[in-house]
């Protein structure tokens, strides 16, 4: 398993496939115009670097679908004027595995000191004139796709565009993506969980508040209970 190598080819099927396993377009507006769901293909990414399975260890399918998905992303992310459909370099297991150590340590520190930092990348800059009746002229900075480097500049990328943190759960650790900005956790059965361990907290807090209530008052009335004879004694001497 470990030196099995896919095929850098990628069917129209297999990456609609793909690129709907990831969520990566949704519609928007009454006309149901088609975009990137940036925050499903940021997730994605996040996902990925939850993931502790050895690529070796898991099924030859489920690593296919995997690698499908990362292609997709590749050939999504192209160049202006570039048609779709990049020849890419042949990725392998280890590839698979180092890409994915690397995206986990880039969300990792960004949930647990919120910054990180990417590259050094090649960036490419070029210019292309796309003659449709009008001549248009496209300027873009670019980085080969190869080795997992496009991805990670994409993800670098989404970051900024999403707006939104990436947290370690209070509950269970796993780091996550909010959803929005007010989130918590990272589910609802952790939310719920660290809610109920609030409310666990907090009672236990006021019982210690209100025990040391009752401990302070029993010493208030001890001491007045000691001083009450002396004054009574007092009183009778002045009598």
């Amino acid at each position: 398993m470990a030196g099995k190598v896919y095929t850098n080819w990628l069917s129209a099927t297999e990456k609609k496939a793909a690129l709907k396993r990831i969520g990566y377009h949704r519609y928007r507006g009454s006309r149901a115009e088609l975009e990137v769901d940036l925050w499903n293909v940021l997730n994605w990414f996040v996902q990925l670097g939850n993931s502790c399975t050895p690529f070796s260890d898991m099924p030859m399918a489920e690593v296919e679908l995997l690698t499908q998905e990362y292609r997709a992303l590749q050939e999504e992310d192209h160049p202006p004027g570039v048609p779709h459909g990049l020849v890419q370099n042949i990725v392998t297991i280890s590839d698979l595995e180092k890409f994915r150590a690397t995206v986990r340590l880039h969300t990792e520190q960004l949930a647990d000191t919120g910054q990180t930092r990417f590259g050094p990348f090649t960036l490419e800059r070029s210019v292309y004139i796309l003659d449709h009746g009008e001549s248009e002229i496209v300027v873009g900075e670019y980085v080969e796709p190869f080795h997992g480097q496009g991805l990670l500049l994409l993800l670098s990328s989404l970051v900024q565009r999403v707006g939104l943190a990436i947290r370690r759960c209070p509950h269970c650790r796993e780091v996550f993506l909010k959803p929005r900005r007010d989130a918590k956790a990272c589910s609802r059965t952790c939310q719920a969980n660290a809610y109920a361990r609030h409310q666990r907290e907090a009672a236990q807090r006021k019982k210690v508040r209100m025990s040391e209530k009752r401990k302070n008052r029993g010493r208030n009335v001890g001491k007045s209970q000691k001083r009450q004879p002396g004054a009574t004694i007092q009183r009778l001497g002045k009598g």
